[in-house]
């Protein structure tokens, strides 16, 4: 099995190291990267040889554009100038060509395999937690989508389906998981199991314990399924206790939103645009946290021998951070 971090190619991720060099020694103890390009690497900081995955930029609304819904997404992203900056065009082409550029980086850097979220949900549903689309909506329309985008390609890297907490792969009904790999015709695929996503399907989990038994108890479930995963985005997320919070919505929780503002965490915080938008749609302060693909997730140790592909979804804020972990704990996913 590989062992790797994410990385990105935003300013926040490489203006740290001065050189790469300097990457190259933040990757002891990793064979690699998981890479998600978001801008030119001008300075050449990350080494091509040492890039095992690409994650493709994840959009997490798409569906009411692929749909030709544009009065809906107008209505999500405030103007028409809004939405064709989100996703470069305003047309299912449009959207096909944002992730062909993915493919192309891909292929520059000879990455081995390529993940894609398996997801749909405005902003206002995620952080409400009410959704109105199904898993089968989602899952039939990334398969036509993925079916149009790897079309003819016999010889490209893997593909690899990340679960998430919202419609679509969730790894909660093996029915809606076998739905997806059958519906996908190109051949070289499988699953990115994230751990911290599962976990958050799941609100009433309260400590690691808790987590690594609903992870096996789905897993079990899969059954011969299972096989099919062949990497794992390791990270915690029990954020139960957040959730129900949320979804009571008491006074408390609104005047510390209101006051503190929103800090946004996570690959999709990265989106072109999403902080702007939830400030004004909340009327509070967000600001993205520093190195928010990883800012947050401390690492369980889970292991899957049938996999090939073990990336951390955890890394200290500064190389000098996450240069002493490692000289004090030699094995970068044991435990505290």
């Amino acid at each position: 099995m590989k062992t790797q971090f994410n990385l990105t190619t935003c300013a926040c991720d490489l203006d740290r190291f001065s050189d790469q060099q300097a990457l190259l020694r933040l990757m002891h103890g990793f064979d690699g990267v998981e890479l998600m390009c978001f801008e030119d690497d001008a300075r050449g900081i990350v080494p091509r040889e040492r890039v095992i995955g690409l994650h493709m930029n994840c959009l997490t609304y798409w569906l009411d554009l692929w749909e030709g819904r544009l009065d809906a997404c107008v209505q999500e992203l405030g103007s028409m100038e809004n939405v064709r900056r989100m996703y470069g065009g305003d047309t299912r082409e449009a959207l096909l060509a944002h992730y062909r550029r993915d493919l192309e980086n891909a292929k520059k850097y000879g990455a081995e395999y390529v993940v894609f979220h398996v997801t749909d949900a405005s902003i206002p549903e995620t952080l409400r937690c009410r959704f109105h689309r199904t898993d089968a909506e989602v899952i039939d329309a990334s398969c036509e989508l993925l079916n149009l985008l790897f079309d003819g390609m016999t010889d490209g890297p893997a593909l690899l389906l990340e679960n998430l907490w919202e419609p679509g792969l969730t790894m909660t009904d093996p029915e809606m998981t076998a739905r997806l790999l059958d519906g996908v015709r190109y051949a070289n695929k499988g699953i990115m199991l994230d751990t911290g996503h599962l976990m958050h399907t799941q609100p009433t989990l309260q400590n690691q314990r808790q987590a690594l038994s609903y992870i096996h108890t789905v897993l079990d479930r899969h059954g011969e399924l299972c096989k099919a995963i062949r990497g794992v985005h390791l990270q915690q997320s029990i954020t139960g206790r957040y959730m129900r919070k949320i979804a009571k919505n008491p006074p408390e929780l609104a005047a510390d939103v209101s006051s503190s503002g929103v800090l946004l965490t996570g690959g999709g915080s990265l989106l072109r645009g999403l902080a702007s938008y939830i400030a004004g749609e909340l009327h509070v302060d967000v600001a993205i946290a520093p190195d928010p693909l990883n800012c947050v997730a401390r690492g369980t140790a889970i292991s899957l021998s049938e996999g090939c592909y073990l990336t951390a979804g955890f890394r200290d804020a500064t190389p000098k951070a996450w240069h002493k972990r490692l000289q004090n704990n030699h094995d970068p996913f044991a435990g505290e």
